[in-house]
């Protein structure tokens, strides 16, 4: 987030958080891995490269992401 602290904010204040100090939100997981796999595989990026026989997707990736992700 403190990446985005300097940026200008070119909209009217609607009273919460202000430029350079942004409400910091909290928000929780509601997404299983499965469902993140399946958006990740309907990305456009994904499938193109799967027609040209790359597959970004690859197994040793997949395990890399689920234990990231907390597990399955």
């Amino acid at each position: 987030m403190s990446a985005t602290r300097h940026f200008h904010f070119l909209f009217e204040s609607v009273g919460v958080g202000c430029e350079g100090q942004p409400l910091e939100l909290d928000m929780p997981r509601e997404m299983s891995f499965e469902r993140l796999l399946k958006l990740l595989s309907s990305a456009s990026a994904v499938n193109t490269a799967k027609e040209q026989g790359v597959n970004l997707l690859s197994e040793e990736l997949v395990k890399e992401l689920e234990s990231a992700w907390g597990g399955a």
